[in-house]
């Protein structure tokens, strides 16, 4: 009734205002924090497929260079053991 009289409006006019509680207020945040919540789940999947692709392509390539490497070594007539032991040895 206060607001409608300091807004001058007549009884059959509509509420051209409105009012907001503090539990409206809490709903809504839930419901802004849920839908960031399940948007960043998806954001977190495609990272962690496109990491996951990564890392396959850096092992592969470790393994291709490192099947050519034994290949020339086994050629030469490296043992399997000192093919091993130069593998244990080898920084990552």
């Amino acid at each position: 009734m206060l607001m409608r009289a300091r807004r001058h409006l007549r009884p059959n006019e509509t509420d051209n205002f409105g009012v907001l509680d503090a539990g409206s207020l809490v709903d809504l945040f839930k419901r802004i924090t849920g839908a960031l919540a399940e948007s960043m789940i998806g954001i977190v999947a495609v990272f962690l497929v496109i990491g996951g692709v990564v890392i396959m392509n850096v092992m592969l390539a470790t393994v291709t260079e490192r099947t050519r490497e034994i290949g020339i070594r086994k050629s030469l007539g490296a043992r399997r053991a000192d093919i091993l032991l130069n593998s244990l040895r080898r920084p990552p």
